[in-house]
């Protein structure tokens, strides 16, 4: 009876895990951190000490480019991986620790961010046909301790056919968060949000008034939008960040962050 329960703890252990893995990860490659599939053939299993979650915009139009997130806290380790897979669309790294490799994304292991926690970027370009996509993403934190993210939806919308269809007639509400870290040397992140879609260019000036950079241009939907500029080029001192959104009339809505480089 004993060898009786004892299987049968098992295997209800067994089937929560593979309930859980299945609602935080089903890709089949790295992502799924199991067996011999991926890096679970070398590393331990699942620790739910360590979170991992994905951030990003909900929303994107087919063929659009986004900036997401992937942050590992938790566990008793130095150092942290991740691995971030997409049912659709291409990845392509926006964090200097990030590699392609078979059409994921994967890191060797960087020493962690003080605060017990590492925030990879990452590029992800929507498939040319409307769709619901998943993002998959598992993180690490030392050799011996894993866990998934919950699994990220974006809806893939279709192309606008022109500015007068998205845009509307009256001034959009911009909000330009302050980039974090700041002061930042040399990569920093920059979010900012619109109450609906606009035409935007969120642009970096030094001190006198010279472009040091574009961080992003284009139409952009309602929402919280991120992305990451590197400065790696520059020198150290005091920049600005500048959001223009622009509706369909022509009315104009600015916003200004000041930001500090220091190397």
């Amino acid at each position: 009876m004993k060898q009786l329960a004892f299987i049968a703890t098992v295997f209800i252990v067994s089937v929560i895990a593979l309930g859980y893995a299945a609602a935080h990860s089903n890709y089949t490659g790295r992502t799924m951190m199991s067996g011999s599939q991926g890096c679970g053939g070398c590393h331990a299993s699942l620790n739910s000490s360590v979170t991992v979650s994905i951030s990003g915009p909900d929303q994107l139009t087919a063929g659009e480019k986004g900036t997401f997130q992937v942050t590992i806290s938790g566990g008793s380790g130095s150092s942290v991986c991740v691995d971030i897979a997409a049912s659709a669309g291409t990845l392509a790294p926006a964090d200097a620790n990030t590699k392609t490799s078979k059409g994921e994304l994967v890191t060797n292991g960087v020493k962690r961010y003080s605060g017990g926690s590492y925030t990879y970027s990452f590029f992800y370009t929507a498939p040319a046909s409307p769709q619901s996509v998943t993002l998959y993403a598992t993180g690490m934190s030392t050799m011996q301790t894993f866990n998934f993210a919950p699994n990220k939806t974006v809806t893939v919308t279709s192309v606008s056919t022109g500015l007068n269809d998205v845009l509307p007639a009256a001034p959009v509400t911009i909000q330009l968060e302050q980039n974090f870290p700041n002061p930042f040397n040399p990569s920093t992140s920059v979010s900012y949000g619109l109450s609906a879609p606009a035409d935007v260019r969120l642009v970096v000036f030094d001190a006198v008034g010279n472009e040091a950079g574009v961080l992003d241009e284009g139409l952009r939907e309602s929402g919280t939008h991120h992305v990451s500029w590197n400065a790696a080029g520059l020198s150290s001192g005091v920049y600005f960040c500048r959001l223009t959104a622009r509706t369909a009339d022509g009315q104009t809505t600015i916003a200004i962050r000041k930001m500090s480089l220091q190397k």
